[in-house]
Parts: C-alpha cells; sequence; structure tokens
C-alpha cells in the first residue's frame, strides 16, 4: 500500500427515521454516522496509511440505509 494521503468516502440515507453506518479499515480508522431519512449524508475522512499498512475495508449498516463508500488510496 502507498504511503500518504488517502481518503476515505461515504454517502448514505436511511429509508425511513435515522440508521447508522460504519466504515472500518481494521487497524487504521473505524467511524461511526447517523443516516436520516431527510437527506444524503456526504462524509470524507483523510487516512494517513504506511506502506507496511495491511486491511480490511467493511461497511456496516442498519437495515434500511442505503450507501455507498470509497477508499481512494494514492498510486
Amino acid at each position: 500500500m502507498p504511503q500518504g494521503r488517502s481518503w476515505l468516502n461515504a454517502n448514505c440515507t436511511a429509508d425511513n427515521g435515522t440508521g447508522k453506518l460504519r466504515l472500518i479499515v481494521d487497524g487504521v480508522i473505524e467511524f461511526a454516522t447517523d443516516c436520516p431519512s431527510t437527506e444524503v449524508r456526504h462524509f470524507v475522512n483523510q487516512v494517513n496509511l504506511l506502506d507496511e499498512e495491511k486491511g480490511s475495508f467493511r461497511v456496516e449498516v442498519s437495515p434500511g440505509v442505503r450507501w455507498t463508500a470509497d477508499l481512494q488510496i494514492p498510486d
């Protein structure tokens, strides 16, 4: 994995009420946010990765939450 600034991006909205979205890059970063049904939430988080860091990227959401997420890593 290249060293430097990477970006973790996410969008979410709930079908009804407010749901939860949790993004995890094992051993590097984890964050959670509310996903209201009244708007699409967009989040961008900067992550500093080192060459030797490895991990999996996973998303956990409440039922009824629609989401997109990506991890942008420099070349």
